[in-house]
Formats: C-alpha cells, structure tokens, sequence
C-alpha cells in the first residue's frame, strides 16, 4: 500500500475533531424553544444561587454569630479555626469569586436562534 502525501488522511481529521476537506458546511441544530428557557432558567437559578451565597460568604464571616455558635461549644479548636481573621478573609474570598461568578455568567450568557 503506498502513500499519496496529496491525499488527505481522513483518520486523523475525524479523531482530533477537526473537519475533513470534504464537509465544508456546518450543520447547526437549533434549540427549541422549551430548551431555550430551560436554559434561561437554570442561568437565572444558578446566577441567584451565587450571588447569595456570594453575599453570604462575604458578610457572615465578620459577624459575631459567626464564632458565637452553640455548634461549636464541644470543639474550642473548631471555634479558634472559625475566629481567625485568616480563615474569615478566605471565606469572604470564596464569596467575592462566587459573586465574579455569577457576573461572568450572566455576562457571557447567549442563545443559539
């Protein structure tokens, strides 16, 4: 079997996802309208999901209810874990990036009609 280097290897387009030469056009499928708010609706449930959570991770770390908890009445290492300023910045960072979150969602959000 020789090899015609001006043939092009079909093998390799269909593995790396690549298109072959001899499918030009692009077929796209169009999403129906129940997948279109199905999607609208997720985005909006997620969007409000992080920037709760956001909001809660950034305020609640800094409130006294934060340390003054009676679960932790047991476990003083668990509470002086909780009272350090270090873990609360953290904790408000994770709020702050599930906030930055919900922004870039919502921000880089589109429809394929």
């Amino acid at each position: 079997m020789t090899i015609d280097p001006e043939t092009p290897n079909h093998s390799s387009y269909s593995s790396s996802g690549l298109l072959s030469e001899d499918s030009k056009t692009v077929t796209r499928k169009h999403a129906s309208t129940a997948e279109i708010w199905a999607r609208r609706m997720f985005l909006v449930t997620f969007v409000l999901l992080c920037t709760l959570l956001g909001v809660f991770l950034i305020v609640l770390p800094w409130r006294p209810e934060w340390v003054d908890n009676p679960l932790f009445s047991g476990y003083p290492w668990v509470r002086s874990l909780f009272a350090n300023p270090f873990f609360r910045g953290a904790c408000s960072g994770f709020g702050v990036l599930d906030l930055w979150i919900a922004i870039s969602e919502t921000a880089h959000y589109h429809e394929d009609v």
